[in-house]
C-alpha cells in the first residue's frame, strides 16, 4: 500500500484526541518534520511525539498558525462534528494557513457535515 504524501514540513491535524493519532498518521501517511495538533476538548497528551505543537484552540481558530506555513491540513473524523459556523471558520482559517497549492485532506464517516444532515 502507498501511504498518502503530506507536506514534509509542517502538517496540521485537526481534532486530535490523543497521541495515538500520530501514531496512525505515521504509519499510514509520510510523516512530516513537524505536526500542529489542533484540537480543543481534549487535553494535551503527556507523551506526544517530540515534532508536535499542541495547540488548544477549534477547528475555525488558528490565530497561532502563520499565514501560509503549512502544505496539509488533515482533519479525520472530525468534520462532521462542526457546526455550520465552525465549519465556514475551518475553511476560511484553511485558506489562510495553507500554503499555495496546498491541500486539506478530509476523512469523514458521515454523509451530513456540521448539523446539516
Amino acid at each position: 500500500m502507498q501511504k498518502t504524501a503530506a507536506e514534509p514540513d509542517i502538517m496540521i491535524n485537526v481534532g486530535v484526541s490523543g497521541a495515538w493519532y500520530f501514531e496512525w498518521i505515521n504509519a499510514n501517511m509520510v510523516c512530516p518534520n513537524r505536526h500542529i495538533a489542533l484540537e480543543y476538548y481534549h487535553k494535551e497528551p503527556a507523551n506526544l511525539p517530540d515534532n508536535v505543537i499542541w495547540i488548544g484552540n477549534t477547528a475555525s481558530n488558528m490565530v497561532d498558525v502563520a499565514n501560509e506555513s503549512t502544505g496539509t491540513i488533515f482533519a479525520g473524523q472530525v468534520i462532521e462534528h462542526l457546526w455550520a459556523s465552525e465549519l465556514a471558520g475551518f475553511m476560511l482559517e484553511a485558506s489562510r494557513v495553507l500554503k499555495p497549492a496546498g491541500r486539506i485532506i478530509i476523512d469523514s464517516p458521515n454523509l451530513g457535515f456540521g448539523g446539516f444532515g
